[in-house]
């Protein structure tokens, strides 16, 4: 032990608080942090190499919380459900390639008076009774992919294959 470093050499060390309860116990298999709460202060949050598993991740009041996995996927499981809530504000997911939301047992459910989904392509398909003038309301239709796009209020729900596209 010097002023800049404490060095143990042992098969396990184990640190308790004054009553004896486990704060920090490690091995060479094993560390253990037994305290309510582990906060790991730092510009660079905390990196792990493997798995986490916790009942509850929180970021510090006022501060946002990020999961991220720069290199790989980010996966979070729960064998009875997983929530994402946000109280006061917006909750936001993007992505490069496809975003989806799937079901094997049940329903996709949106609980909202308001759905917009913006850049829908317009079809382009018209009968000859389309020359009603009125506001712009349209169609929602749906290709047999399952892409969904805007017909004219009055014409038919159905696209050529540049819409379906």
């Amino acid at each position: 032990m010097n002023s800049e470093t404490l060095e143990c050499t042992s098969e396990r060390l184990v640190i308790r608080d004054k009553v004896g309860r486990l704060l920090f116990s490690a091995t060479r298999d094993e560390v253990l942090v037994g305290a309510r709460h582990l906060t790991v202060k730092g510009e660079g949050g905390a990196v792990f190499n493997g798995s986490v598993q916790t009942p509850r991740v929180e970021a510090p009041v006022g501060r946002n919380l990020t999961l991220e996995s720069l290199t790989r996927s980010l996966e979070i499981k729960a064998p009875q459900g997983v929530s994402v809530e946000s109280r006061a504000g917006n909750i936001k997911a993007s992505c490069l390639q496809d975003f989806t939301l799937q079901s094997t047992a049940g329903v996709i459910l949106f609980d909202t008076p308001n759905i917009f989904v913006r850049g829908l392509r317009t079809s382009t398909e018209q009968r000859n009774d389309d020359k009603v003038s009125g506001p712009a309301v349209y169609q929602l239709c749906v290709c047999s992919s399952g892409r969904l796009f805007l017909a004219r209020p009055t014409g038919v729900c159905a696209a050529n294959q540049e819409t379906c596209k």
